[in-house]
């Protein structure tokens, strides 16, 4: 399969890539999804929404991520990023001809290995036949499933829900923090979510105060919450949690419910979630239909790394 690799490296536009440097790379990653997502359907969820790079960056400490940018004159055109020196997400633009796509891909590949020589993993949606593709060429195996992709037209009818006495969905106030770190702790205990981590999610661009939402009780205790992300007219949930003791009382679907009204009343026409295969009937209770299967995928294979021509 790696030999349908090398003959595709005849042809083919320059491009040139650099590592990351920091913080004010995100607005043309960010820009990215939104062009991509645009291009092959905001619905689909092929593609990352700008909020998981929000999320993802600003919750983990900044060393833990290493990217590298791939770049047609000054168009951000591919990239690689590594987490936790073993997740790789391989993004390449869809409008790329077969043999920079694969010429790329590889270059994106080979820089992983070169950061990191252990184990990789990856992950790919079911119908994005030519990253699916690609993996096979260069070696990873596909393994178990890891979740789906749910969405929501918000031009539907969203459903009221009515709350136990005295408990109230809202958003966070500047002096419940505390107890917004609390929530998520117990929501997904173990966890390594600090004040410090929330800190930095907030600092982040996408973060808007009215989008971090909970469930209060009488006493202000937070039963459950969600936080999400405003981009290209798709608000994205990330992350949704409940407490152990107030679970299976309507609480994780009424914060969610919320969610679809306030994107609504902004002008967003969908809202998505991503989660593991266990919450599916959860999410389909509150509205989201499933969009898109994701498997992982991990590279078994050793090889030596293929040059490019000059």
């Amino acid at each position: 399969m790696l030999e349908r690799l090398k003959t595709h490296y005849t042809q083919g536009m320059n491009f040139t890539s650099r590592d990351f440097v920091g913080v004010e790379d995100l607005p043309i990653i960010t820009a990215y999804f939104d062009e991509v997502r645009r291009l092959v359907g905001h619905d689909q969820g092929i593609f990352l929404h700008a909020g998981d790079v929000w999320w993802r960056y600003g919750q983990q400490e900044p060393e833990l991520h290493q990217f590298r940018l791939w770049f047609e004159n000054d168009r951000l055109i591919a990239f690689g990023w590594l987490l936790f020196e073993r997740d790789l997400e391989l993004h390449l633009h869809p409008k790329l001809g077969e043999a920079d796509f694969d010429r790329l891909g590889l270059e994106i590949v080979n820089w992983a290995k070169s950061v990191c020589p252990g184990v990789i993993n990856s992950d790919c949606a079911t119908e994005n036949i030519r990253l699916m593709r690609f993996f096979e060429a260069c070696g990873f195996e596909p393994e178990e499933s890891k979740g789906f992709m749910f969405a929501k037209d918000l031009n539907e009818p969203i459903p009221d829900l009515e709350l136990p006495l005295g408990f109230q969905t809202r958003h966070v106030l500047e002096h419940e923090f505390e107890e917004r770190v609390n929530v998520h702790r117990d929501a997904f205990d173990p966890s390594k979510f600090t004040l410090e981590r929330y800190a930095r999610v907030r600092s982040m661009t996408g973060y808007k105060p009215e989008f971090d939402l909970v469930v209060s009780t009488p006493e202000n205790e937070f039963a459950s919450f969600c936080l999400i992300w405003l981009s290209g007219g798709v608000g994205y949930f990330e992350p949704v949690g409940t407490r152990a003791a107030f679970r299976r009382q309507g609480l994780g679907r009424a914060v969610i419910l919320e969610g679809f009204r306030r994107l609504k009343a902004l002008g967003a026409h969908t809202a998505m979630v991503f989660s593991g295969t266990k919450n599916q009937a959860f999410y389909e209770s509150c509205g989201f239909r499933v969009v898109n299967h994701f498997k992982d995928w991990r590279f078994k294979q050793e090889f030596e790394s293929l040059e490019l021509p000059a």
